[in-house]
């Protein structure tokens, strides 16, 4: 997900007050992992299943607190 802010904002990790500055609108600051997707439908199918009505549930992604200022 990409979530754009003005430039001059200040991002503040509240865990480990670490401050990161958004200083243009070119650059992309990476500050949390997402989770690994699940595997769908259609990596399920078979020869004899050709429409599986199953999925695996993917990995959730890293949970952390900012405040924007």
């Amino acid at each position: 997900m990409v979530i754009k802010i003005p430039v001059g904002t200040h991002v503040l990790n509240l865990a480990t007050k670490e401050i990161f500055e958004v200083l243009d609108t070119t650059s992309k600051i990476l500050i949390t992992k997402g989770g690994k997707g699940g595997r769908g439908n259609n990596e399920f199918k078979t020869a004899t299943n050709q429409t599986p009505y199953y999925a695996e549930k993917g990995e959730p992604g890293e949970l952390k607190r900012f405040f924007l200022n």
